[in-house]
């Protein structure tokens, strides 16, 4: 096995050395497994309770892997944003390891073990065909906690028309349905992004992420949440990851389909250069125009949108199994949480 050395970065000026240097890894061909979205960005955002710790794994002073990792009370560790609302994490490696990646995990979690006494190690929303997660089900107490199934729409070539026309019929119905009851009340649809990476942009962009976020959380409470309306609403806004990382994060990507004026649905989530995929952790709709399948034109504007750019290869939903999204075309995929006892 190669040697590998451990390098920490603690705070936060050092941390960003730390992915500088691993700033030209998408120019050396995508990945076969996600990454996670803005670490840099995640570090900063939970580094006030100083809760995330990021490693480097060098092999000969060459940085091959990325290891940002949360230390727990319980005293386990887990790779930083299991549990930050993040739809998916894994460590993220120099394109070159190829397999090797997974040597570089087993690795590293010894490391953990050996180094910092720790007694498990967790990760939630990992894709099984990840490296890490290869390298994880080596260990001999390993286990597979919770699965959730999650969808990728692949834009099989750069014609809208061929990709349309390779949809099931009940998909094609389903959004000629969509776009025919817009047009009979004579409904205005509109699509704006908003995404340096992708060259998108416009002068509404802070109202209508405000206005985005405001319908999110009433829907959210209306639905889901029990908590009290006014500690949801402060903790979504100021200290959500998605929320925080949406607002300094250069590959956010943020869109919004408009019915005449008026918010109808949106899509918020990240731009991945490593998998050239636009990554969506958070779609969410007006209710009050349930009846035009607001969710299913925004996601057929958008792969209008992006289809032809070369940028973009697929538009990844995320967790959730909709019917929509498989109608649209999704191919779906699994992520884990594992744990890993070690002590």
């Amino acid at each position: 096995m190669a040697k590998y050395q451990v390098r920490k970065f603690p705070s936060v000026r050092a941390a960003k050395k730390l992915f500088d240097e691993a700033k030209d890894w998408p120019k050396k061909g995508p990945q076969e497994y996600p990454v996670l979205k803005g670490c840099d960005i995640l570090f900063r955002y939970l580094r006030l309770k100083k809760r995330v710790t990021v490693f480097g794994v060098y092999e000969e002073d060459k940085l091959v892997a990325i290891m940002p990792i949360r230390f727990m009370t319980d005293g386990s560790a887990q790779i930083a944003g299991s549990f930050e609302r993040l739809d998916f994490v894994d460590f993220i490696y120099n394109p070159e390891l190829k397999n090797r990646a997974i040597s570089v995990a087993r690795f590293f979690v010894n490391y953990l073990k050996n180094e910092y006494k720790i007694n498990k190690f967790t990760t939630r929303f990992i894709d099984v065909k990840s490296p890490t997660y290869k390298a994880l089900k080596k260990f001999e107490k390993f286990n597979v906690d919770k699965v959730w199934e999650n969808v990728i729409i692949n834009f099989p070539s750069k014609s809208y028309d061929e990709y349309f026309s390779k949809l099931t019929k009940h998909g094609k119905q389903n959004i000629r349905t969509a776009y025919n009851r817009a047009e009979k009340k004579d409904i205005e649809i509109s699509l704006t992004v908003y995404s340096n990476v992708l060259g998108a942009g416009g002068p509404a962009e802070k109202v209508d992420k405000k206005n985005c976020l405001e319908l999110y959380i009433k829907r959210q409470l209306k639905t889901y949440v029990t908590e009290r309306a006014s500690t949801y609403a402060f903790r979504t806004k100021h200290f959500q990851y998605l929320s925080v990382s949406s607002r300094i994060n250069p590959n956010a990507f943020f869109a919004v389909l408009k019915m005449n004026g008026e918010i109808a649905a949106f899509m918020e989530g990240f731009y991945n250069p490593f998998d050239k995929s636009i990554e969506i952790p958070r779609l969410a709709m007006n209710d009050k125009m349930r009846f035009y399948s607001p969710g299913m034109i925004l996601v057929n504007e958008v792969i209008k949108k992006y289809i032809k750019d070369k940028k973009v290869l697929s538009l990844n939903l995320l967790r959730g199994n909709e019917p929509y999204k498989f109608a649209m075309g999704g191919k779906s995929y699994r992520t884990d949480e594992v744990t890993v006892k070690l002590a």
